[in-house]
């Protein structure tokens, strides 16, 4: 297994994501995205892409720090239990001290059980916060 910063498309990072997810995605374009500050963590194996974490670089104006926001934390289901989603934390936390990031954040489904365990074990807290969330009708 090998962990990267995926470099080219990859059909497999779709299904990943389309399987773990619910969602039904044709293509992500991680060669052509607008925003440079955005990139995708793999977990490959002979080219296959068994787990991913989306991780987005915020520059905090007011705070003067960078933060690293992850999505889309996912292993395919017959990967899953083999320790691929800590490699990737892992790879982030050395990722976030290199590049000089002061915090980390994720958010997760309460109904996630084993990556709520899993985000304890590698350290993280819950945020004594409430996420909101509001679609915005741009009336097209």
């Amino acid at each position: 297994m090998e962990i990267c910063i995926l470099n080219e498309n990859n059909p497999s990072l779709v299904t990943l994501i389309n399987e773990c997810f619910d969602v039904n995605i044709s293509s992500i374009d991680i060669v052509n995205t607008k925003d440079k500050n955005v990139r995708f963590l793999c977990a490959l194996m002979d080219n296959l892409v068994i787990g991913s974490i989306m991780i987005t670089t915020i520059f905090d104006p007011v705070k003067n720090i960078n933060i690293y926001h992850l999505d889309y934390i996912s292993v395919l289901c017959e990967y899953r239990n083999k320790g691929i989603a800590t490699c990737l934390l892992n790879y982030v936390d050395d990722l976030a001290k290199k590049e000089n990031i002061s915090c980390i954040e994720l958010t997760s489904n309460n109904k996630r059980h084993d990556a709520i365990r899993l985000y304890f074990k590698q350290g993280y807290i819950v945020r004594d916060t409430n996420v909101f969330y509001k679609k915005v009708d741009r009336g097209l």
